[in-house]
């Protein structure tokens, strides 16, 4: 029998959702089952899901959803330390418990989280909006605006990287033992935990001892970290880095309007 000859079926009939999660690298997968579920190849851990109203209208824009986790949850601890710096997307999908068919039900990413006593509230945006929404355009500065080592700057970050084990981790507060450690400050710059998860490096006392914008989840003592350096994203550090026919800025921006005779729109 097919997905859609079960589904609609009054005797055999028996929907399942499940809840796919990703934050590359990362993906969580979940079933609204008391039992683990075997679907797709991947097996869905047995989770206590609430979901909002599922809305299939003309007005897709204005179809959200409300994604309702306990705080014990692996998933939404990711949330507790702080927002994360990576985009996650949800996948539900629709099947049956004894078909191997399925559907995807509904599509989007979090927007927002909210916790109160024991509920991590997810609110979801449908991927119809992001769809309609129209991106950011590129901003005409001298500074560089491509990420550093991303796909428009195309640097390869693993010669300048640093690794070391991770001896203290105090909340933000990470000790590294880097040997031999970075030369400069890597104030600026991240630091990727074995997961794949990165962190902002916000301040450093010596080559060792890190501060990182919020929390990792998984980072424990014993675990290998990798530093990365900043860039400045001026032309120097394209230079540095040879990599000067990927600038993203412009550098011959004049340092007073021509129209008008003041600095006030070109930056100096």
């Amino acid at each position: 029998m097919t997905y859609l000859a079960k589904d609609e079926s009054i005797q055999d009939s028996s929907p399942v959702l499940l809840y796919e999660f990703k934050r590359d690298p990362l993906i969580w997968r979940y079933a609204a089952l008391p039992l683990d579920f075997v679907s797709q190849g991947h097996t869905w851990a047995s989770a206590t899901i609430s979901p909002g109203k599922f809305s299939f209208s003309d007005e897709q824009l204005k179809a959200g959803l409300t994604i309702r986790l306990p705080i014990t949850n692996p998933f939404a601890a990711t949330f507790l330390g702080g927002s994360p710096e990576k985009v996650t997307t949800l996948t539900v999908f629709r099947t049956n418990y004894d078909d191997t068919g399925f559907i995807v039900y509904w599509k989007g990413m979090v927007l927002s989280t909210s916790a109160s006593v024991g509920i991590l509230t997810l609110s979801c945006e449908s991927v119809f909006s992001s769809l309609q929404r129209v991106g950011p355009r590129g901003v005409y500065s001298r500074q560089c605006q491509h990420s550093f080592g991303g796909l428009d700057c195309n640097v390869d970050l693993s010669p300048l990287a640093k690794s070391g084990s991770v001896t203290a981790v105090s909340r933000t507060f990470i000790t590294v033992e880097i040997i031999p450690g970075p030369s400069g400050s890597m104030v600026g710059g991240v630091m990727k935990a074995p997961d794949g998860t990165m962190r902002t490096i916000v301040d450093q006392s010596d080559s060792w001892h890190y501060v990182v914008s919020h929390k990792f989840q998984s980072l424990a003592v014993g675990n290998t970290a990798i530093v990365y350096p900043p860039c400045g994203h001026s032309i120097g550090d394209c230079v540095a880095n040879n990599n000067v026919g990927n600038y993203g800025g412009e550098q011959h921006i004049p340092g007073i309007n021509p129209f008008t005779n003041t600095s006030s729109v070109f930056s100096k």
